[in-house]
């Protein structure tokens, strides 16, 4: 890496909730150095050894023998002096600035001067690549103070470190050691959040609330990320105690960008099914490059097929797979096999867990196959490349309806150029791959999950007015996942009942010939795996036969005649009785008013009891009442008739 010079503005300040540094950083490439434009020399001319308050002698060897810096970049000229003056601070800058550096050296300072004990500086990173990435670089500076850093990421077998002064851990495990006692953070000086926005958007906003009330109170807190969001603004609200806020954004003539100056950064619009061909064109321009896409398994799709049909275009690097769902050891040596590659080129196909923070310096392409989720990802995946004032180009390949996407990038600060690629053989690249999914079953499998996968995120993504689900060519997009047929979704079954297909002709809504290949009889190249899907569908075979079985031998369900009439009545009939009812009803009521119907009909009492409960109550009661009077009276005149028959025997 060269020695980095710069031009930048003076800082402006204002002070209601701390001081605010922004400045604009005008950066030219020359031999991989940042270039003077001679308009402001005095902070160009600012080096790490006119810092005030001043770097250890130690220090400074450090970073002009390991990291060949002898001047600050705007952030590291911003920031270093609010760290060493025991100050909070907020920083927002560029991919490829510095920031590591920025906080690595005001750590390593802080733990320098004071006494040795336990930990003192606790650095959170998103993802294991980017902890184990912040490590190395503690680890140098360390070595010259005779510190000693450790990294626990989840994974590890590390529990306790016996002795450590600086901490560099995920989230999730720093929590889960916290938790349980294990580390005496009693003593922590400083704690750091690198990459702040992504560990909020990646769920460990709880655990960043755990750890932060686990620390002690009395602490300094910094964040640093390469974009703003509003839960990093409440998190800085709520954790930090008047926080200095950074800003370093790159200042390109009228316009003030969130991406580095030498980046080229491009579009390309072209159909779904002809991704890949262009992203295989792109790549043999490259020495190193990264290809992004939208889930673990197109990732993990697109890697084993392209293996398997042995796709060796002249020109084509060396391709590798690294996605969040591999095992951890082999995703560690994937990235720092890809990190460490200088002879040979290569392309890593990955997903957003190589978008955030980590540095490898010779990437000079980038090429999005699936846009992001948000515009700042984008940001974020492009700085992979033109770091440290190295040239580099970023591509995000488009389709035709997402042709809106390019003005909002523009509108968010990534302005990208459209550009022409010419796309040739594109059916015999397809070919070669359905080739390869019809030799292994495990292919066409994760192809169908990677097509499913990539369906669902279209229907949840957050720009749903520039990429429309409707939009969207179902035919081309599968024959991009080199699919033989269309997989059974209900999203897909809905699409096309929108589109007037539906029962069994429900594929025949979208613009995909299926090939002429029994998909059941596939096989798996892995003799163990097909040997237990053949007992896997012997089993089912078995279980469908008894089940036919026991319906062919279960008593015939009696079929109703043609001509037989319907024994349930229609809704008409329903109807014309139940007015029928409420007629007669009717009649009855106006009968006994004119006393033409018994008064203790049931019927009647019950009518008249629905028109006037209280009266109908009320009467009931007296019908009682007569009832016992005419018992008593019947019961008199028999006393007195019977003892009038005994005085005339007499």
């Amino acid at each position: 890496m060269g020695v980095l010079q710069h031009s930048s503005c003076q800082p402006s300040h204002r002070t209601p909730r701390g001081e605010l540094y922004r400045l604009a950083e005008q950066c030219v490439c020359s031999s991989g150095r940042y270039a003077d434009d001679a308009t402001d020399v005095k902070m160009a001319q600012q080096s790490f050894a006119s810092l005030r308050p001043a770097l250890s002698e130690a220090t400074l060897t450090c970073l002009q023998r390991d990291f060949h810096f002898s001047t600050m970049t705007p952030v590291q000229a911003a920031s270093l002096p609010l760290l060493l003056t025991q100050k909070d601070v907020v920083a927002e800058a560029v991919t490829g600035s510095g920031k590591t550096i920025a906080f690595a050296v005001a750590a390593v300072e802080a733990c320098s001067r004071l006494e040795r004990g336990p930990i003192r500086v606790v650095c959170v990173s998103p993802t294991r690549e980017l902890a184990a990435q912040t490590s190395r670089v503690f680890a140098t500076l360390c070595k010259a103070h005779s510190l000693n850093s450790e990294l626990i990421t989840g994974g590890s077998t590390v529990e306790a470190p016996e002795r450590c002064d600086i901490l560099i851990a995920t989230p999730g495990r720093l929590d889960d050691l916290l938790s349980r006692s294990i580390l005496d953070v009693a003593g922590v000086e400083l704690l750091i959040l690198d990459e702040a926005d992504v560990l909020l958007e990646l769920g460990f906003a709880l655990q960043i609330d755990r750890i932060m009330k686990r620390l002690p109170r009395q602490r300094r807190t910094c964040l640093f990320s390469a974009t703003q969001t509003r839960a990093v603004r409440d998190l800085a609200r709520a954790g930090l105690r008047n926080p200095a806020s950074v800003s370093v954004k790159v200042n390109s003539g009228s316009e003030t960008g969130k991406t580095p100056t030498e980046l080229i950064s491009q579009h390309v619009i072209c159909r779904a099914e002809d991704k890949l061909r262009c992203a295989l064109d792109l790549l043999k321009t490259a020495r190193k490059a990264l290809v992004f896409f939208d889930s673990c398994a197109a990732v993990d799709f697109f890697g084993r097929a392209l293996r398997a049909a042995n796709v060796n275009e002249e020109g084509l690097p060396r391709i590798d797979s690294l996605h969040g769902k591999m095992a951890p050891k082999k995703r560690r040596a994937v990235w720092a096999q890809f990190r460490e590659c200088t002879s040979d080129r290569v392309a890593l196909l990955c997903t957003d867990v190589a978008a955030r923070g980590l540095d490898v310096d010779d990437v000079d392409l980038v090429v999005q196959v699936d846009a992001p989720q948000k515009p700042d990802t984008h940001v974020h995946r492009a700085g992979r490349t033109a770091r440290a004032g190295r040239a580099g180009r970023a591509v995000l390949l488009l389709e035709p309806h997402e042709d809106a996407y390019p003005e909002l990038l523009r509108l968010r600060g990534a302005a990208t150029a459209p550009v022409e690629v010419e796309v040739s053989n594109s059916d015999g690249l397809r070919t070669s791959l359905e080739d390869a999914c019809i030799r292994d079953r495990a292919i066409l499998e994760k192809g169908t999950i990677a097509f499913t996968s990539h369906v669902r995120a279209y229907l949840e993504h957050r720009l749903p007015y520039i990429f429309r689900w409707e939009k969207v060519s179902i035919g081309s997009t599968a024959r991009l996942y080199s699919l033989l047929k269309l997989p059974d979704m209900p999203e897909l079954r809905k699409r096309a009942k929108a589109n007037g297909k539906r029962g069994k002709d429900w594929a025949l809504a979208f613009d995909f010939e299926r090939r002429d290949v029994k998909t059941g009889s596939i096989k798996y190249a892995d003799e163990k795996r097909e040997a237990a899907r053949l007992k896997r569908v012997a089993a089912e075979k078995v279980v469908r036969e008894e089940k036919k079985r026991a319906a062919s031998a279960a008593p015939p369900v009696p079929k109703k005649k043609k001509d037989e009439p319907r024994k349930r009545k229609g809704q008409h009939d329903q109807i014309l009785d139940d007015w029928s009812e409420f007629a007669e009803d009717e009649r009855r009521h106006k009968k006994s008013r004119r006393k033409k119907v018994d008064e203790d009909d049931p019927d009647l009492l019950a009518l008249e009891a629905l028109d006037n409960p209280a009266a109908a109550a009320s009467k009931a009661h007296q019908s009682v009442k007569n009832l016992r009077g005419q018992k008593k009276t019947a019961r008199r005149k028999s006393k007195a008739y019977a003892k009038l028959r005994g005085k005339k025997r007499r």
